[in-house]
């Protein structure tokens, strides 16, 4: 009898190891295929075909439901189409299977934001920030975020850390140089959009900030500087271009300042067609309307320029 209950133990052991040896090359197997396919929807997708690079990551989710990667792609596709609910469904299933996925939380975070949710966008950083501490992407968006709501310190206090996880992190440092430039500290400031400059040279915004921190102490050379390599960098831009614009004005250079104000009242021709293609959304009035004073005022400055 003790015989038979040892032999029994043993086989049940015996039969629990093949079951476990057997599963675990069962998921093996899964994981490869899964990522076979996946490996296939990305070539369709660097494609352009998008249909049928979803196609392929729907089986490999149907061959392994926890492969995060195919539902990241899948994602991924969805928020460049613009089709945010599911997009944010997939990023959700991603940070479920696997909570350190730090991209994954940047695009829910990022969609959440799109959709004017950015208390919820918070939220979604700090749980982010509670798997992934030393995460220099959640830190500068969520100290992003606070900069635009007028917390300077709270964002200051992010951005800090976003910077000292990674100190390449460009935007960080423009956002950083934002909140110093708010707080009128103009020299901090201008050392932070540098360090953003140094590190993403094609970055116009940050050209067209360390022109502002000359702007405001009245070097109009300085500026011009800058915000004529803002306009280069980005010549749809209309913000660099009106500053650009104005600095000329301010210098005397009469013929320059035409010719650029004359290439912002094209451009915002230009965008006013794009938004009536658009339609009347809220958000499309209000920047319209800004346009139209913006506008005028060229218009009424250029016809003082052409007047003298």
């Amino acid at each position: 009898m003790i015989t038979f209950k040892i032999m029994k133990k043993y086989y049940l052991l015996l039969f629990t190891i093949i079951v476990i040896v057997f599963a675990g090359n069962a998921c093996f197997a899964n994981n490869n295929r899964a990522e076979e396919l996946v490996d296939k929807g990305v070539t369709f997708d660097k494609q352009g075909n998008h249909k049928e690079a979803l196609k392929y990551y729907n089986q490999a989710i149907r061959v392994d439901p926890k492969y995060s990667i195919a539902w990241y792609q899948k994602g991924f596709i969805f928020l460049q189409n613009g089709h945010y609910d599911q997009a944010y469904s997939c990023f959700e299933k991603v940070t479920q299977i696997d909570p350190t996925d730090e991209d994954a939380w940047i695009n829910k975070s990022a969609i959440l934001i799109l959709k004017n949710k950015r208390e919820q966008a918070l939220i979604c950083l700090d749980k982010a920030l509670l798997h992934i501490p030393k995460s220099s992407k959640a830190w500068g968006n969520k100290g992003g975020l606070l900069f635009k709501a007028g917390k300077l310190d709270e964002a200051l206090l992010a951005l800090d850390n976003a910077t000292r996880f990674d100190q390449n992190n460009d935007v960080a440092w423009r956002f950083k140089g934002g909140v110093y430039f708010r707080q009128n500290k103009i020299k901090k400031a201008g050392e932070c959009f540098d360090q953003s400059i140094r590190i993403d040279p094609s970055d116009s915004s940050a050209w067209k900030l360390k022109g502002d921190t000359y702007y405001v102490q009245d070097k109009y050379k300085e500026a011009l500087l800058y915000y004529k390599k803002a306009n280069k960098l980005n010549p749809t831009d209309l913000s660099s271009l009106m500053l650009k614009a104005e600095t000329e004005d301010i210098l005397g250079k009469k013929n320059s300042a035409i010719r650029s104000y004359k290439q912002a009242l094209s451009l915002i021709r230009a965008n006013q067609n794009t938004l009536e293609i658009k339609g009347k959304e809220q958000a499309s009035i209000s920047y319209a309307k800004d346009h139209m004073k913006v506008k005028r005022i060229i218009e009424l400055r250029l016809k003082e320029l052409e007047s003298k």
